[in-house]
């Protein structure tokens, strides 16, 4: 794990300078136990990452491959496809189109 971050606004405000890596066979439990509080689309240059914080943590999470390294998506819709295949209760998606201001910076 890469650690802890720290926000302003723990309900709508996820802070990307230090997110803990979480897998894709432990995001879909997380789905079906109704844990996903928060999940959202960050744009990178590889193309769209999913971060997303769990019912009663801070911390923010960033979908990883088994090898290791966020996983990107291509597209959105590549993306919202991926969560379809998870099932589960998901809450709403956002999108963050700015990836220097979520991943370098605190959110105010």
């Amino acid at each position: 794990m890469l650690g802890k971050t720290k926000e302003q606004n723990p309900t709508t405000e996820m802070s990307m300078s230090n997110p803990t890596q979480t897998q894709g066979r432990v995001l879909r439990d997380y789905y079906r136990l109704g844990l996903v509080t928060h999940q959202k689309a960050v744009s990178t240059d590889e193309g769209y990452v999913l971060a997303f914080k769990l019912k009663g943590s801070k911390d923010v999470h960033v979908l990883t491959k088994a090898r290791g390294g966020p996983r990107h998506f291509a597209s959105l819709d590549t993306l919202v496809e991926f969560l379809r295949t998870l099932g589960g209760a998901q809450p709403t998606l956002s999108i963050d189109l700015i990836p220097s201001t979520f991943f370098n910076q605190e959110h105010s």
